[in-house]
């Protein structure tokens, strides 16, 4: 008889990967935190950069006449390319040797306007264009400095050493055309000289007085030649450094190192496949016995009478009825173990054995695994104390009786731990007097991968029962675990899946009460049982 299967949440792929993430949460936000304040740390110590802008307009204004045009337009990227040159730097640091900044700090900008020109990364000085299809607009000057005054005074410096060389550039066009208005008009003097007629006189005369009129007007304007450029805003002094932005930079790494981290799980998640469901355990060889879900903190008691003891005592009457009915007759030593420490097998043979005994079985625990866990499963008050009839084991072995038609055998207190006593020859025919008293004996053993204990509480005459804590195990070290049963020689009875979240149960398990319909139980003694074993 198997339970109704739970509501499987891995059929939808966001709360899958929801879970996943929930599961490895610690992680993910751990390095998350860490990079943050790693990054929050960094900036923190980084020197202030601050950031001045001044903007030039860019106007091409084109005459008819092209000896006139003392400036030719500017292609796109000229701006940009003249400012990071040579002669560009050397007109900066004339402006900043005029300033009133500092000679140091001078001199550090211009080691730095140098350097970036070998290295082509520019970080003192950026150009921002915002051009038309016509390369009319304004260019941006952005300049970057340790102090806002050395900021300002970079961006204003650097704007009219750009001016400078676009006057330049239209001072040289001028020069260009007044020497060819020159030579032409000594070429015309040289012609009208060797004139062989009126008419031939006449036209050369005309043609240098033209020639003679645009010279004095490129002399004119070689006085007051400018270019295509002209300074829109000087800089200011910025309020606020540009960076470092210690909190904008912890931000950005958190959400980096988030979003890494959980990349990071997904990947993990999916290269290492974990078992969720019952339907992904059914190619392993060993059935599912049930599912249990996750109970309130303390003794198993408390779970059972809590709000949802209803569903708790429905999943535990089903696992009581899953391992009753694939006992083969005779056997009667179940050794329940997990598959590493705190997946809570101590709470699944308690209610094992709460659901055996309400069916008017004997049970007798022994709680052989290294942490005392059934002492906090079953109260001390309402219990008798009694010696179980094995004087010659050690006085750290002490029985009592826990419940109603159950027996608990602590182990914990013989020296050197269960595990050397496990390990004494005596023990096997110890165990074997003892279960003879009871209808079945539940071993609480250490986890298999940990200690082979349980393989020797085992031993040929019990059955093992693997118990796995749901979403938290994975299929690799379940083959493995069942691996190390077959080596060893163990029967695998069944697989336990321990603490399934209650959202996997969906609505109360359906189907009659297990109590309705009981199921076969192993021969009992033919003297009554007691409190001890006989």
């Amino acid at each position: 008889m198997q339970p109704a299967k739970p509501h499987n949440p891995e059929a939808y792929t966001f709360q899958r990967f929801l879970g996943v993430l929930l599961q490895y949460a610690p992680f993910v936000l751990g390095s998350g935190v860490f990079f943050a304040l790693l990054a929050y740390g960094g900036s923190a110590r980084q020197p202030p950069v601050y950031e001045a802008t001044s903007s030039v307009l860019a106007v091409q204004v084109e005459s008819g006449d092209p000896l006139l045009t003392t400036a030719p337009a500017l292609p796109e990227g000229a701006v940009e390319q003249a400012m990071h040159s040579e002669r560009m730097v050397e007109g900066i640091l004339v402006h900043l040797r005029q300033s009133a900044l500092p000679p140091p700090l001078v001199q550090r900008i211009g080691g730095d306007l140098r350097r970036e020109l070998t290295t082509r990364q520019f970080a003192r000085l950026q150009v921002r264009p915002r051009l038309n299809t016509l390369q009319n607009g304004v260019y941006e000057i952005a300049a970057h400095a340790e102090t806002p005054a050395a900021a300002q005074v970079l961006a204003n410096a650097s704007v009219s050493a750009l001016l400078d060389w676009d006057t330049a550039r239209a001072v040289t066009g001028v020069v260009r055309s007044r020497d060819s208005l020159r030579k032409q008009v000594a070429a015309l003097d040289r012609r009208i000289a060797a004139a062989p007629d009126t008419t031939e006189l006449q036209t050369l005369s005309y043609a240098r007085q033209g020639a003679a009129e645009r010279l004095v007007l490129l002399e004119q304007l070689g006085q007051a030649a400018n270019g295509t450029l002209s300074r829109l805003a000087r800089a200011v002094a910025p309020a606020a450094p540009v960076s470092p932005l210690p909190l904008r930079n912890a931000l950005l790494a958190f959400l980096t190192a988030t979003f890494l981290g959980a990349v990071a799980a997904l990947v993990w998640d999916a290269l290492h496949p974990r078992a969720r469901r019952p339907d992904d355990l059914g190619d392993l060889g060993a059935p599912v016995l049930g599912w249990l879900p996750r109970l309130p903190r303390g003794g198993s008691g408390a779970g059972l009478k809590g709000v949802r003891g209803e569903a708790v005592r429905r999943a535990a009457g089903f696992l009581r009825v899953n391992v009753a009915v694939r006992l083969r007759p005779g056997v009667r030593r179940l050794v329940l173990t997990g598959l590493r420490s705190g997946q809570g097998t101590s709470r699944v043979t308690a209610l094992l054995a709460q659901g055996l005994a309400d069916a008017g079985q004997r049970v007798l625990i022994v709680d052989a695994a290294c942490s005392p866990g059934q002492a906090l499963m079953w109260p001390a008050a309402g219990t008798r104390s009694e010696a179980l009839p094995a004087p010659e084991l050690s006085e750290g072995v002490q029985g009592r009786t826990v419940a109603q038609g159950i027996d608990l055998l602590s182990l914990g207190g013989v020296q050197g731990g269960p595990a050397r006593l496990v390990a004494a020859p005596p023990f096997a025919a110890l165990l074997t007097r003892w279960s003879s008293a009871y209808d079945v004996v539940l071993i609480d053993a250490p986890p298999l991968t940990e200690s082979a204990a349980a393989l020797t509480l085992a031993g040929p005459a019990g059955r093992l029962v693997l118990v796995v804590e749901a979403t938290r195990f994975g299929r690799l070290d379940l083959e493995r675990a069942l691996g190390l049963a077959h080596v060893g020689g163990a029967t695998v009875l069944g697989i336990v899946l321990n603490r399934v979240p209650w959202r996997w149960l969906g609505a109360p398990l359906p189907g009659s009460d297990p109590q309705d319909s009981p199921p076969p139980t192993p021969p009992r003694p033919s003297e009554p049982a007691g409190s001890g074993v006989a």
